[in-house]
């Protein structure tokens, strides 16, 4: 049996297709019924094996075909065999189409010739190869007009960012669109500093040294609007291929992200590094001051193992033990305090300054009340202005000055005076008190851990209230530092960053 390729497809209803057929020259057609008795035999094959009133069935390329045939019934499928051919005719190719025709209740059988459909279709190849070869003479034709622009081929290589081709006089011939964002229009004959941002001496100094040594480099870009950019640019000479004189490839990519990240990254190890340092510093302070009540503990200790002492003496010893252990423990308490402050991150909010250090007075109250002191704020108009910040951490920031103030001072009639400015883009605000003061000698060392500088034996205190304030002022990317006014006293003043918007 002849090998057979087969598909099936809808197909519209057809009319008088007996007729229509009969009509073709070129197509066979043969009818039979759903037993596939041969009802009509037309201009068929005769190695086919279909004639009139022979069965389907006997034709060698129908053999165990009728279940499939009679599935197209109801339907409108086609049973469709492409390039069939005959037994002993090598030669002779045929397309059979077997379809349903409802109206008259019979199969139809139509043999088409496949050798005029196969002679098209290698026509059509034979149209194509030689589509295909002009095709092939027109690309040469275009390889030969693209070898005469070598030059815009290897510009159009070389393009990783923006890039541009100049002539020996360092004018644009051709720029990439990304180079022309630069300029907002057209670049094309106009000199080399007028297509980049701000001025650039030393790129285009580069540029016409003859002999190429400076390949590429750096440069920090102003545009008009006052914007830094950072282009991080190179260059490559081209020989000159068709007598019109060297060229010179520049390209260029904006590094201004990877320059501000990597000053990012140097501020971050500036800072590590002064913490490592700050670090040391309070291990070294701690691991120091510490030690002198448990020096003391201990030696009032081997006092009271002593023998033959008296009553008094033994509550003495034990009354001071009892002092320096509370000395001790306050001394931890506030290291508590700073490493809670070290390690716990700002709230960030904006709010005006004048409620935190309005929120300090009303803590002191009590205290300020009974010393007498006259506390003045004065705001100067600065009152509404914001900063960004933990406003629980700056209210201890003015309660820890006030608290210094109001113990350090002891005249006979105490002041203290508040004044708040804005200073460019930071609020700066003055603390100024009429006590003893810091020497100026001695005033870079207030903000060590446990420093009490001129401060009455007399007066409690653990010497950490003024690096308190300083760590939570560089938390507020902020700065705090004390001076002594002409007339005594002490002034601490704390500048801080202002906030986007006013209260």
């Amino acid at each position: 049996m002849a090998r057979r390729s087969r598909k099936e497809h809808a197909v519209p209803y057809g009319g008088d297709i007996i007729g229509a057929v009969l009509r073709q020259q070129n197509i066979g057609v043969a009818i039979f019924d759903e037993s596939g008795a041969i009802l009509v035999a037309e201009k068929l094959p005769a190695a086919s094996g279909l004639e009139l009133g022979g069965a389907l069935e006997d034709s060698p390329f129908f053999t165990g075909l009728m279940p499939e045939v009679l599935a197209l019934r109801g339907s409108r499928r086609v049973l469709e065999f492409s390039g069939i051919g005959l037994p002993g005719d090598t030669a002779q190719k045929f397309d059979i189409r077997i379809r349903w025709q409802a109206t008259i209740g019979l199969f139809v059988v139509l043999f088409h010739s496949a050798n005029e459909r196969m002679a098209f279709e290698m026509k059509i190849a034979q149209d194509a190869r030689e589509r295909r070869l002009l095709l092939e003479t027109i690309a040469q034709q275009q390889r030969q007009i693209e070898a005469q622009n070598a030059l815009m081929t290897s510009f159009a290589r070389h393009v990783p960012a923006a890039a541009a081709m100049l002539d020996g006089d360092l004018r644009y011939l051709l720029a990439t669109e990304r180079w022309r964002e630069q300029t907002g229009g057209e670049i094309v004959s106009r000199p080399f500093r007028e297509g980049i941002p701000g001025p650039a001496k030393r790129w285009e100094a580069a540029l016409r040294r003859k002999d190429g040594a400076i390949k590429g480099g750096v440069e920090k870009l102003v545009d008009a609007r006052g914007v830094t950019r950072w282009q991080r640019w190179e260059q490559h000479r081209l020989p000159d291929v068709d007598g019109s004189g060297a060229r010179t490839l520049v390209f260029a990519q904006d590094i201004t992200q990877a320059v501000a990240q990597t000053e990012r990254l140097r501020k971050q190890a500036r800072q590590l590094a002064a913490l490592n340092e700050e670090m040391r510093g309070f291990a070294l302070a701690a691991a120091h001051d510490l030690r002198a009540p448990v020096r003391q503990i201990q030696a009032f200790a081997r006092f009271l193992a002593e023998p033959d002492q008296s009553p008094d003496e033994l509550a003495a010893h034990g009354e001071r033990i009892g002092l320096c252990a509370d000395r001790l423990s306050g001394m931890l308490e506030s290291l508590l305090r700073y490493a809670r402050i070290e390690a716990t991150p700002a709230q960030r909010v904006a709010f005006p300054l004048l409620r935190a250090i309005k929120a300090a007075r009303d803590m002191l109250a009590e205290p300020l009340r009974a010393r007498g002191v006259l506390l003045v704020i004065d705001s100067k108009g600065a009152g509404r202005h914001q900063v960004d910040g933990d406003e629980a951490l700056l209210t201890l920031l003015f309660q820890n000055l006030f608290d210094n103030a109001l113990k350090y001072n002891l005249a006979a009639a105490p002041t203290l005076s508040v004044r708040l400015a804005v200073s460019g883009r930071h609020l700066v605000v003055d603390v100024v008190d009429n006590g003893p003061g810091i020497p100026p000698q001695v005033i870079g060392k207030a903000f060590a851990l446990f420093q009490r500088l001129n401060a009455p034996k007399n007066v409690a205190g653990s010497g950490v209230g003024l690096a308190l304030c300083r760590k939570i002022a560089e938390l507020h990317q902020g700065r705090i530092t004390l001076a002594t006014p002409p007339g005594g006293g002490l002034c601490v003043t704390l500048s801080l960053p202002l906030a986007a918007r006013k209260a």
